[in-house]
């Protein structure tokens, strides 16, 4: 588990995501996710493209950005 990430699933969930959705898994888990601490909620859709951007553009410096 990583300090920031996407939230990791169960993995009944994980099969019912779409391959482009599965993305969001490049990266390892963590806490908060790569939408940071969220004022406000999200869509399912919304929070997998934070994901997915987080996953293709790791960086410590995103890290620092999303804490």
């Amino acid at each position: 588990m990583s300090l920031v990430g996407p939230r990791p699933c169960v993995p009944y969930e994980y099969e019912k995501y779409l391959p482009r959705q599965r993305e969001r898994f490049c990266a390892m888990p963590g806490s908060p996710d790569s939408g940071g601490i969220r004022q406000e909620p999200h869509t399912f859709e919304e929070m997998v493209r934070l994901d997915v951007h987080y996953a293709q553009n790791l960086s410590w410096w995103l890290d620092l950005k999303i804490i």
